[in-house]
């Protein structure tokens, strides 16, 4: 039995499954429904995008800088859903500066920073020492940092496209490991992607075969759309005013 379901939406609850529920029953195909986004957010403070990511392997997982559901996705794929920043004392520094005294900070980006820092921080004098605490190859997790600031010494760009001005050395001990894991010390926010398959022209639901189901509609969060397949905040609502004022042109004429 599902838990009951409580919105501050006066209009009633969210998207809730049940417009894709009810287009099955007539009939209708859906696409992407496999498809989910999850998200690892760790930034601000922005030191922490020039840390390393590595996975249980040692390796480097992905560009820090990027987008927190593909972080999250190179989490997943990668690494079985577990990761960790790896940084040094002078980047350490750094964020908790910019913690302290960035006014442009919201409260709640300072609490999960700090968060960060108190409840998923691991330190140790030597990396070899930092990969035994949590569990990692120490020789991989040291090849991987010589190699990261081998290129940066040689001015190479990004093996992973990280913008220039995130990739400084880390060699100054004590290092530090902050775990970003998906189910770590933080909840992962997710949402389901994919829905009921409609006709680009119209909005209007299609069958199985392909066809238009009459007088049957799907926007938004039920419908394949722009975010069927990734997602990137604001889709949803962009998409929702999009297809809705799509989907409702077309009835309007058709009455």
């Amino acid at each position: 039995t599902a838990a009951p379901l409580r919105t501050p939406h006066a209009l009633g609850e969210d998207c809730n499954g049940s417009g894709i529920r009810l287009g099955l029953t007539l009939d209708a195909s859906t696409q992407r429904l496999d498809r989910l986004t999850y998200w690892r957010f760790y930034a601000p403070p922005h030191a922490w995008l020039k840390a390393v990511s590595v996975g249980l392997a040692g390796q480097r997982l992905c560009n820090e800088a990027l987008y927190g559901a593909t972080v999250a996705d190179d989490l997943l794929e990668k690494s079985q859903g577990r990761g960790w920043l790896i940084l040094d004392e002078a980047l350490m520094q750094d964020a908790r500066r910019q913690l302290r005294s960035d006014a442009t900070l919201a409260p709640v980006q300072k609490m999960m920073g700090w968060m960060y820092i108190f409840r998923c921080t691991r330190k140790a004098a030597s990396l070899s020492a930092l990969a035994g605490k949590i569990g990692l190859p120490a020789a991989a997790l040291e090849q991987t940092l010589q190699h990261y600031n081998q290129r940066i010494a040689q001015r190479q760009a990004d093996e992973y496209a990280k913008p220039e001005k995130y990739c400084v050395p880390i060699e100054t001990g004590p290092f530090y490991a902050i775990d970003i894991s998906i189910g770590s010390k933080f909840p992962c926010p997710t949402l389901t992607l994919g829905g009921l398959s409609v006709a680009e022209d119209n909005g209007q639901v299609l069958d199985a075969r392909g066809q238009p189901i009459a007088n049957l509609y799907a926007a938004g969060r039920n419908a394949v759309g722009l975010c069927a397949h990734t997602y990137i905040s604001g889709l949803s609502l962009a998409d929702c005013l999009f297809s809705g004022r799509r989907a409702g042109r077309h009835a309007a004429a058709a009455i």
